[in-house]
């Protein structure tokens, strides 16, 4: 049987904060996780949980571990949901200043990782702005009307270097889909080999497709 991990865990704190009953809690976790628990090691979980108020389970032989609270796990959460691309180093960093521990890198991965985030590549999408909305819209549908095929079109695309501000991994929960990150069509670029200044700065203002 599989066991229960700190995501899992913190659901089943959550019902019963929420004053489910067990029968409910087992039915949850199938709908919800896909999860199956039988009642007794429900129950034990629970009574461990009233007694030490930690999803923790019983220290095993040698140092004793510091105890991983749901509010940890709970902030360690919410900074990845602020920011899909913090890093493991910065959640130690963060750690000791907002709770006082200190934490390896490799176990707060596999904390991150018990949460449900996992690392992928960073997905793009393309920004078009408002004023060309229409214009594509327009497009779009008179091609739809004709039926359009394009049958007699050469495509092309172009090769720039432009600047990006973005990582080239960020996080997700398993269940979610990758996170999109805007990339403008027609990014600032800078002439290589010479100096580039403008005379004024450009303010350009995007919005998602």
């Amino acid at each position: 049987m599989p066991k229960l991990n700190e995501f899992l865990k913190l659901k089943i704190v959550h019902l019963v904060s929420e004053g489910k009953k067990h029968c409910e809690i087992l039915k949850t976790l199938k709908e919800q996780a896909d999860f199956t628990i039988d009642r007794h090691n429900l129950l034990k979980f629970i009574r461990h949980y009233s007694e030490t108020q930690s999803i923790v389970g019983k220290p095993k032989k040698g140092p004793a571990p510091t105890n991983v609270t749901p509010s940890i796990l709970d902030f360690i959460d919410k900074t990845m949901e602020r920011n899909d691309e913090t890093t493991s180093p910065e959640l130690r960093r963060l750690l000791p200043e907002n709770h006082g521990v200190d934490f390896s890198t490799s176990k707060i991965k596999i904390l991150r990782r018990s949460l449900g985030w996992l690392s992928s590549g960073t997905k793009y999408c393309q920004l078009v702005r408002e004023v060309n909305r229409a214009k594509r819209i327009e497009f779009c549908t008179r091609a739809i009307q004709t039926n359009e095929t394009f049958g007699n079109v050469i495509f092309t695309d172009e090769c720039t270097v432009a600047l990006e501000n973005h990582a080239r991994i960020t996080f997700r929960r398993w269940w979610e889909p990758p996170s999109l990150k805007g990339r403008p069509k027609h990014p600032l670029k800078i002439p290589c080999g010479q100096a580039f200044q403008e005379k004024e700065p450009r303010t350009l203002e995007y919005s998602r497709e």
